[in-house]
């Protein structure tokens, strides 16, 4: 199966957000009383990574 540039785009993205949680980058706090995920020091890939979703996901829904 061939990916169209915008499912490989999005795919890429949730692989780097796997690896991110994969590298414990990505921390589930359940100390409080609610449940919340906070980013240690490598957050910035995080955020760049949901960034590269949401600019995929704004392309296709032009």
């Amino acid at each position: 199966m061939k990916l169209t540039p915008l499912e490989t785009e999005l795919l890429e993205a949730l692989n780097a957000i796997k690896d991110l949680i994969d590298r414990n980058v990505i921390i589930r706090d359940t100390s409080k009383d609610s449940d919340f995920l906070y980013f240690t020091n490598q957050g910035i890939e995080i955020i760049n990574a949901i960034t590269l979703m949401k600019m995929a996901i704004e392309k296709a829904t032009e």
